[in-house]
């Protein structure tokens, strides 16, 4: 006859190995799922990180724009205002722009750097020294060109 207690036995030991069957299959799934969410956190810093790069980018290209409105206000400003200027032949084959006598509003006489004025940069030539023979020195103080003048040719003369 059937041993009760080897059925029973039997059973136990089944429903027991159905249990660690099902244990493994947890364990199974639970490192799937670890494997998953390492998986999703990995693509959620490299979005945030492509955000932060498009964020910069963003902040670049506004700073960009902005320092081109600048440059062209300034150059739109330097266009009005150079219309106020002719070339003139201050002798000796020296050149600068002066302010045309119609030009508003009116300002002090004073002569313009050929050199700076073709860059766009205004800059009003400084007397800085004499030299033998009567003549004054006259030099840009952004770009250092100079010229020699006689010492009496000045801005206010009317040329």
């Amino acid at each position: 006859m059937v041993d009760l207690l080897a059925i029973t036995q039997g059973a136990m030991a089944l429903k027991t190995a159905g249990d660690i069957a099902k244990t493994l299959v947890g364990l199974r799934d639970s490192a799937k799922l670890l494997e998953q969410s390492v998986e999703l956190n990995r693509q959620i810093l490299a979005a945030q990180q492509a955000l932060v790069e498009a964020r910069e980018e963003q902040a670049a290209l506004v700073q960009q724009v902005r320092t081109l409105e600048e440059e062209i206000a300034r150059l739109k400003s330097w266009e009005a205002e150079k219309q106020k200027y002719e070339l003139k032949d201050l002798g000796q084959g020296a050149f600068a722009y002066v302010r045309k006598p119609d030009a508003e509003p009116a300002q002090a006489p004073h002569w313009l750097c050929t050199n700076c004025y073709s860059k766009g940069k205004p800059s009003i030539l400084l007397k800085v020294g004499m030299q033998t023979g009567n003549k004054a020195i006259w030099q840009c103080p952004d770009c250092r060109s100079h010229i020699h003048l006689y010492y009496s040719v000045s801005p206010s003369d009317p040329k």
